[in-house]
């Protein structure tokens, strides 16, 4: 029997499998770069001022600021990679 004939179709698909995801991934990569060039300006100065000013209410409301920020930011992460949920499940 020749099995020869065989190897080039399935060599066909894997590389039609292997392109489609080398594109998903550099559309994932780009994705989740934007994302970070977007929201860490937000994310850093609500830190920094958090800290600086280490008032009860200051800090109560910046709190929930780099909390929102924070989850978002991870939100969208998880929807340019195709995950559902929480991170640490």
């Amino acid at each position: 029997m020749n099995y020869t004939a065989a190897a080039p179709a399935r060599t066909q698909t894997f590389v039609k499998k292997k392109g489609i995801h080398n594109i998903r991934g550099v559309i994932s990569v780009s994705l989740i770069i934007s994302n970070t060039l977007f929201f860490f300006p937000l994310l850093f100065p609500a830190g920094i001022i958090k800290w600086a000013l280490p008032v009860k209410p200051v800090t109560r409301f910046f709190t929930a600021v780099v909390t929102w920020i924070a989850t978002t930011w991870l939100s969208v992460n998880n929807l340019c990679t195709g995950r559902k949920g929480h991170s640490n499940r």
